[in-house]
């Protein structure tokens, strides 16, 4: 079935105690082999800046990580994502629309190796993450498509790295 996120496997992931560490000053958090159902729970940890959720099941990118502006390297490798969310449209303070991927203004480093992507489109949706530097799609079914390395590289001109073995 699958576990909800709790404080006490935060802690361990995080690898600190927790008399020693408030949760909203963990700055790094890594698990993998679980089975999550609801990690709503990660957006108490504020100061959070890496993450890494492998092997958990997870078959959509989280949500909760759009509340989290302090993340600079997520790693969702050896999940079960076969899409990422169509980028939803939000106002700001100002009423402008705000794509939901620059909602991640510090991440530099995404791993999404080893899931489901099935559809070149689906990656061409993170093109607008401003700081996004290294890429990493190894594995991914829809790196097979024609023209797909060329394809990413134009998509995203700024990137340092990008890693598509498949």
């Amino acid at each position: 079935m699958g576990d909800p996120l709790t404080v006490d496997l935060i802690y361990d992931g995080a690898d600190v105690a927790k008399e020693d560490v408030p949760l909203n000053k963990i700055q790094f958090f890594a698990i993998s082999l679980m089975h999550l159902t609801d990690i709503s729970i990660i957006t108490k940890l504020e100061s959070l800046t890496v993450i890494q959720l492998r092997l958990c099941n997870l078959v959509v990118f989280p949500e909760e990580f759009f509340s989290m502006p302090n993340l600079e390297s997520i790693d969702l490798s050896g999940n079960s994502i076969a899409s990422l969310q169509i980028p939803i449209k939000k106002e700001d303070n100002e009423g402008d629309i705000q794509d939901i991927w620059q909602k991640l203004p510090k991440l530099t480093t995404l791993n999404l190796s080893e899931n489901s992507l099935n559809d070149i489109n689906e990656i061409m949706k993170l093109k607008t993450i401003p700081k996004l530097k290294h890429l990493v799609l190894t594995g991914n079914i829809c790196l097979t498509a024609n023209n797909a390395f060329n394809r990413i590289c134009e998509a995203f001109p700024n990137l340092l790295a990008l890693t598509v073995t498949f």
